[in-house]
């Protein structure tokens, strides 16, 4: 009897096993003897390129490990912040819209009325020019000089028109003043205070008091009297009387 040698046999063997066995065991053997490279994993800050056929890919390293994109520097917007308004300088004169300062009322018979009077601080205007006289008529041209001054209503509150004189008493023998009034209570603009009514009056020192010339007032009416300091100095405060005439 012939014996079959062992190439035959491993032959017939292999020839009896499944074709798909074969095939399994051949891919194990191949993935154990030739792994795969390690898995190359883009990077997340490199710049795309071009493909030859006009798509863009990113560009790869050949390490592993991603890299991380830096984040962008941020700016926190401030808001704008109010400006501050300018503080005028205390030793610049500074005028303002004229106002009345005090009322003083006509008494009813032959007696004289009182009130007491501040010019107001920093609120100054160019004060009458002066004359060769104590009286200046009306219209009277405006000084350059800018000094402190008051408005004050004198009001007739009797049913019949008055005449009366108006005394400002400054307290100080260097602070003369300057008097005059206007046909109606409204406190002239700057550039009609030279129409006046009537004259002006200037103080003169050691003379403390100032008073106005005779002033007519309708019955239940009011004018305006200006009391205005000569000089830059102000003082500290005033003391106005009435005086009715008849």
């Amino acid at each position: 009897m012939i014996r079959p040698s062992a190439p035959s046999i491993s032959r017939r063997l292999l020839s009896s096993i499944a074709p798909s066995f074969v095939l399994a065991v051949s891919t194990a053997i191949a993935a154990c003897a030739d792994p795969p490279p390690n898995p190359v994993v883009p990077r997340l800050d490199a710049p795309a390129q071009a493909t030859q056929n006009g798509g863009a890919t990113a560009s790869t390293s050949d390490s592993p490990t991603t890299a991380h994109k830096k984040p962008a520097a941020t700016t926190l917007d401030t808001p704008d912040l109010p400006k501050l308004a300018q503080t005028p300088d205390a030793s610049t004169p500074v005028e303002t819209a004229p106002t009345v300062t005090g009322v003083i009322d006509v008494p009813e018979k032959l007696a004289t009325a009182l009130i007491k009077v501040t010019m107001p601080p920093g609120r100054t205007q160019p004060r009458y020019a002066p004359c060769d006289k104590p009286t200046c008529l009306c219209p009277r041209a405006l000084s350059a000089t800018s000094t402190p001054y008051a408005y004050i209503e004198l009001r007739n509150p009797n049913p019949e028109p008055v005449r009366a004189v108006l005394f400002a008493d400054s307290g100080k023998a260097d602070m003369p003043l300057v008097v005059a009034h206007y046909a109606s209570p409204q406190v002239p603009d700057r550039d009609k205070r030279e129409g006046c009514f009537g004259s002006v009056t200037f103080g003169a020192a050691p003379n403390t008091m100032t008073s106005s010339d005779e002033i007519q007032i309708p019955a239940s009416k009011s004018v305006a009297v200006l009391i205005q300091s000569q000089f830059p100095n102000a003082p500290s405060g005033l003391t106005v009387t009435v005086k009715r005439l008849d």
